[in-house]
């Protein structure tokens, strides 16, 4: 990833960063937010070996490895409730990936999110964050919540404020 001018490393856009799943284990990322950039958001599911992304609304999934039938192809599954962008996907430790925030259809930013379910291939509401936010972060921590914080508001401030997810 190539640092963008007058940005501090915290907060560079991931533009150029490669479509491979980071390495699993400790401390590897749950999650890469799609910031400002109207391209798709990536998540790695680690040791399953799969890299799930959305675009335009629908969670496409890429499996790897040479054992796999499917290997290096995408399939379509169901469709988020409510169309956004610059999002967060976040895989959660039962299997689940928490989709939170982002920008809807006329550039609002968004406090509700959605759980997506690989199990039923299904999308459901879950509980909306405090604060509308756009390309914020989202972390999953060990005990299994997923901190989201910074981002946008709807005036395009940035936001100092962070919330847990359960």
């Amino acid at each position: 990833m190539t640092q963008n001018p007058g940005q501090p490393a915290a907060t560079q856009s991931p533009d150029s960063a490669p479509l491979t799943p980071p390495a699993a284990g400790p401390g590897a990322p749950a999650s890469i937010p799609a910031r400002h950039s109207r391209k798709p958001a990536l998540v790695a599911l680690g040791a399953l070996g799969l890299v799930a992304v959305i675009l335009a609304g629908v969670l496409v999934i890429a499996f790897r490895g040479a054992t796999h039938a499917y290997a290096g192809t995408f399939s379509p599954t169901g469709s988020m409730g409510t169309p956004r962008n610059d999002l967060t996907a976040t895989l959660l430790s039962d299997g689940r990936v928490l989709i939170a925030g982002g920008l809807d259809a006329r550039d609002a930013s968004m406090a509700s999110a959605e759980i997506y379910d690989p199990k039923t291939d299904t999308f459901s509401p879950t509980g909306s964050m405090r604060a509308a936010r756009f390309g914020q972060t989202a972390t999953l921590l060990s005990d299994g919540r997923v901190l989201i914080a910074g981002g946008d508001d709807n005036s395009g401030r940035d936001l100092a404020s962070a919330e847990l997810y359960s």
